[in-house]
């Protein structure tokens, strides 16, 4: 293991652990914070405050790896109308060179973290984390035998619920696969008595976010000595139902899941348990120690002095076995929460000025909303643009003197949906929107071309919208009829009855405009061998009239399509736009 300076204070404390005790002229703790993959779009955020909490202590010296698969997670926080990418691009790390974002991550062959070289790991992962490689896990177990640290953050305990080791060494997990099978539901009874449920059941469950009071269960461990019995807690998830091998585990604090706050309303099988659960755990795996933490769901969550005040004591406990740090004067109560706004350092906030210049998507808001230089580019050099009159521009230089023209400034921007074209990751689909200072709201479709640094828009399209839900009854029956024609060779009747008489496609050519030019285009499905199937897997409506979907095709091409139906006069829905790259 690697060490580094800690201050006298440090030998206030006992060691549990195997390490012996260092003197002062070591240097600062080594501490890994690894990220990349959570469902909880917010990680790149909070692993820059992990990192800054940590650096704050005095104790420890921080890097972030990255995975060089990509999950942006699932946007979820309605009042956050953001770009899915958002907080990749705002948080970002120097080197990001070798990583792609993807639709579904899979084991990396050449994910090794130097886990030797480092004091404390801590882990920022979510439930669809890919597994590691057989190697890197063996490579962990002997790190945490040997007597590492390990800090596992709320989602990090829905990882890898199949690695038989990893659920040993955090204690308790949730979702990921884990039920019965992973071991005895673990609460706290309402005398404080720890009860370990065999028997069938879910694992894992949670309600709305809210404030809620935590209970200190062992106030005589390190990490807990002077903080009070009970504190409220900032809102946040509260995880209820975990299961786990529970070995080696000792249960710091709990919360209560009280059973209508804490009903999920997505669920109508599951209430809130009415159990104290366990929020605030350590256990030992070999001579490794483990700090687990099951706060900190999103960034006004880690904000909460209590998270941070438990976060940075268990990750000194975890690095050494003591813990050196005061409670500080701004610690919660049980009768109100305390909060810390959090700030990028210097170092980060340089950073986020480079990425600043040269995003995409600000630059993109510099050439609608003011005078930009030539500098700027946005668009591809054989960028295509499409108006809700159907209208087209070809070129950079039209569309960017189209949105010079454009007379409102845009205030708000956000994400609703993004995925990835292919599996070769050079583009990828958004669909998303904006509202001027007017109070108009536009949607739009955009073909990012990613293999361009910086990415850049190669087409998009952009309408007035409306916030709305439609049936979709009628859109799914004329999908089965633009199959039955398709796989019956009929792309005569394919073309004149489901596509608009204006209708485009789209694919890297040049565009192709009504329906003659698609019947050629289409003339490969008359082959009796051909066959496709579309299973749409966004159908966003951007108005009454407009709803664009994205599928993925199975049969004769299995990458994914792009479809924009618009309503006839006659209330018939057509294809106005075909597309797929």
């Amino acid at each position: 293991m690697f060490w580094l300076y800690l201050p006298l204070s440090f030998f206030l404390w006992a060691f549990t652990g195997n390490k012996e005790v260092p003197d002062q002229s070591q240097q600062k703790l080594r501490a890994l914070i690894l990220d990349g993959q959570n469902n909880h779009y917010i990680w790149p955020k909070t692993s820059q405050m992990m990192k800054s909490y940590l650096e704050e202590t005095g104790l420890f010296e921080v890097n972030i790896v990255r995975s060089s698969q990509i999950d942006l997670g699932i946007k979820y926080n309605p009042n956050r109308p953001y770009r899915l990418d958002q907080y990749l691009w705002e948080y970002p790390l120097k080197s990001e060179s070798s990583q792609r974002q993807v639709d579904r991550v899979i084991t990396d062959p050449n994910y090794a973290p130097d886990f030797d070289q480092h004091d404390l790991v801590v882990l920022n992962f979510g439930i669809d984390a890919a597994p590691w490689p057989k190697t890197t896990q063996k490579e962990f177990e002997d790190y945490m035998n040997n007597g590492g640290g390990l800090v596992v953050i709320h989602a990090a305990n829905n990882s890898f619920g199949n690695w038989d080791e990893y659920n040993k060494m955090i204690g308790l997990g949730a979702w990921g696969g884990r039920d019965q099978d992973s071991g005895p539901y673990v609460y706290l009874d309402q005398d404080g008595k720890e009860t370990r449920d065999k028997g069938a059941g879910i694992c894992g469950s949670h309600g709305p976010e809210h404030e809620f009071l935590v209970t200190t269960r062992d106030k005589d461990h390190p990490i807990m000595q002077g903080l009070p019995e009970v504190w409220m807690h900032a809102k946040d998830e509260l995880y209820d139902r975990m299961r786990g091998p529970a070995e080696n585990m000792t249960i710091l604090a709990t919360a209560y899941s009280d059973l209508e706050q804490n009903d999920p309303p997505w669920d109508q099988n599951t209430r809130g348990s009415e159990r104290n659960e366990p929020m605030l755990m350590v256990t030992r795996y070999g001579q490794g120690r483990v700090f687990h933490s099951a706060l900190g769901h999103f960034d006004y969550s880690q904000e909460c002095v209590g998270f941070i005040t438990t976060f940075q004591r268990g990750s000194e406990w975890a690095a050494t076995g003591g813990v050196t740090q005061a409670v500080p004067k701004d610690f919660p109560r049980k009768n109100r929460t305390s909060s810390r706004p959090w700030n990028p350092n210097a170092e980060l906030a340089q950073l986020q000025k480079e990425r600043r210049d040269s995003n995409p998507y600000q630059q993109w808001l510099t050439l609608v909303n003011s005078t930009p230089s030539d500098s700027i580019q946005v668009y591809s050099d054989a960028a295509i643009a499409v108006n809700d009159k159907w209208n087209t521009q070809s070129g950079k230089d039209d569309i960017r003197k189209a949105w010079q023209q454009f007379s409102a400034r845009i205030d708000s921007s956000w994400t609703m949906n993004y995925v990835l074209a292919n599996n070769r990751g050079r583009h990828a689909y958004e669909i998303g929107g904006f509202r001027t200072n007017y109070g108009q709201l536009f949607g739009q479709f955009v073909i990012w071309e990613l293999n361009s640094n910086p990415k850049r828009r190669l087409f998009e399209f952009t309408v007035p919208a409306e916030i709305i839900e439609i049936d979709k009854t009628e859109l799914d029956q004329r999908r089965k009829e633009w199959m039955q024609y398709c796989n019956a060779h009929r792309v005569d009747q394919l073309v004149n009855e489901l596509y608009t008489k204006d209708a485009l496609y789209y694919n890297h050519r040049p565009l192709i405009k009504g329906r003659e030019a698609i019947l050629r285009e289409y003339s490969y499905m008359n082959n009796p061998s051909y066959q496709l199937e579309l299973n749409p897997l966004i159908v966003q409506p951007l108005r009454e009239d407009l709803v664009i979907e994205i599928g993925q095709c199975a049969g004769g091409y299995n990458g994914k399509y792009i479809l924009i139906w618009e309503r006839n006069k006659d209330g018939l829905w057509q294809i106005a736009l075909d597309s797929n790259i």
